[in-house]
């Protein structure tokens, strides 16, 4: 937890990277609901909610001569605005004003 409020604190927006078990087995999940979840499994389905799955280490690409990890987004990053940094930059801002 200290290291995503590190993460948000310097007016980034953090997300959890982990493994399927250790979410489940060694996390509380109830502490980290406000973070978006990046979830590997590498497996023929996740068997659970996330924001991106890592279903694959061992993809191929044309171009690309190594393997590479396969992902599925639930939902589009494409246009996410850093919330996070967006109010930051507003506080420091409305701090040099007054």
């Amino acid at each position: 937890m200290a290291f995503l409020e590190a993460i948000e604190d310097a007016g980034h927006t953090a997300m959890l990277y982990t493994g399927k078990s250790f979410l489940e087995n060694a996390l509380d999940e109830s502490r980290l609901k406000k973070y978006t979840l990046w979830i590997a499994r590498y497996n023929s389905t996740l068997g659970r909610s996330a924001d991106i799955w890592q279903h694959s280490d061992s993809g191929k690409i044309n171009g690309i001569s190594t393997k590479v990890d396969l992902n599925v987004a639930y939902r589009d990053f494409t246009n996410t605005e850093n919330i996070v940094n967006h109010l930051t930059h507003r506080r420091i801002h409305q701090q040099l004003i007054l």
